[in-house]
């Protein structure tokens, strides 16, 4: 009998000390780390599906009607916010925020705050009253995240 006893009392400390071991890294956020602008779609409702597929005469610029909304779609940035003008976000993992803006002299303009997200919301509160908040949806699909406030998009690949 205390055989059995030291057998079981040896498996059950055996299988908390193998059941302890194994500590499960907390999964990593998707939205850490910098992302860069490469692209801004904009959704008006408010023109016919001729004058959206007049809006498609520049190189970079796209243009797309459904369910009665056009959808305008910038992938050459320098026709929506200038040559060589670039614009990221760098998300911490303690909830700080920097947007960074470098224009084509190289000067920048760094904004910062907190974000947050909860579901398919991203909040950006920022530490500079002048400045707008953000609360809008967001979505990651590889390296890309794409960031939606009103009737806006904006699309971001991952630094």
């Amino acid at each position: 009998m205390k055989n059995k006893l030291f057998i079981f009392l040896l498996t059950i400390t055996a299988l908390m000390i193998i059941g302890c071991d194994k500590d499960e890294d907390p999964a990593v956020n998707p939205l850490l780390g910098t992302w860069n602008l490469t692209g801004v779609e904009i959704t008006n409702d408010e023109v016919t599906e001729e004058e959206c597929e007049a809006a498609d005469t520049e190189d970079g610029v796209e243009t797309a009607f459904a369910n009665g909304e056009c959808v305008i779609t910038y992938t050459d940035l320098s026709i929506y916010i200038g040559d060589d003008v670039t614009v990221s976000y760098a998300f911490n993992d303690d909830y700080a925020f920097t947007l960074s803006v470098t224009d084509a002299d190289g000067s920048a303009v760094s904004q910062t705050g907190t974000w947050s997200a909860s579901g398919t919301t991203l909040t950006l509160i920022s530490d500079d009253e002048e400045n707008d908040d953000l609360v809008g949806t967001y979505s990651i699909s590889g390296n890309t995240l794409r960031v939606t406030d009103n009737d806006m998009t904006m699309i971001f690949t991952k630094q």
